[in-house]
């Protein structure tokens, strides 16, 4: 496994969105479809036997609002689509949303009763112990120290 810096993964997006060519929102759409196979294929356990049935786990994805709380939002409905139980919630650090965020918030759908709004990351609940937590917070783009 390779592990690329910020600038390099900054860099492989470019080269992708230039070159396939694809849209920004539509790589982040990839990406997330992939996280989700991952989970499905990895974690069969935490997947319900049938969709009418609940899962004992829930998947708290936390998002912040820039384009890593995008593809979060992306992997947290098609978590729920099929079947997972989910809870969003989103920490507004800045008023200031991308707008690849804004386009996946737009896209929830049922999803969208699932999230839950907070200020600071501070006001987030602890999650129960039986959770799996997808963070979604901070990405290639955060341009101050994590807090």
């Amino acid at each position: 496994m390779k592990i690329l810096s910020a600038e390099q993964i900054k860099a492989a997006d470019a080269y992708t969105i230039k070159h396939e060519p694809i849209k920004s929102i539509d790589l982040m759409e990839r990406a997330a479809g992939l996280c989700f196979d991952w989970i499905y294929d990895n974690a069969p356990k935490l997947f319900p036997p049938s969709i009418t049935e609940e899962s004992a786990w829930v998947f708290h994805v936390v998002c912040g609002v820039g384009n890593n709380g995008g593809d979060g939002l992306s992997i947290a409905r098609q978590l729920q689509r099929n079947g997972y139980n989910v809870e969003i919630s989103i920490v507004h650090f800045t008023d200031k949303a991308s707008a690849d965020f804004t386009t996946n918030s737009g896209k929830l759908g049922a999803a969208k009763k699932l999230v839950k709004d907070f200020k600071k990351s501070g006001d987030v609940p602890f999650f129960a112990q039986d959770s799996v937590i997808v963070d979604a917070l901070f990405g290639t783009g955060i341009n101050r120290p994590a807090e």
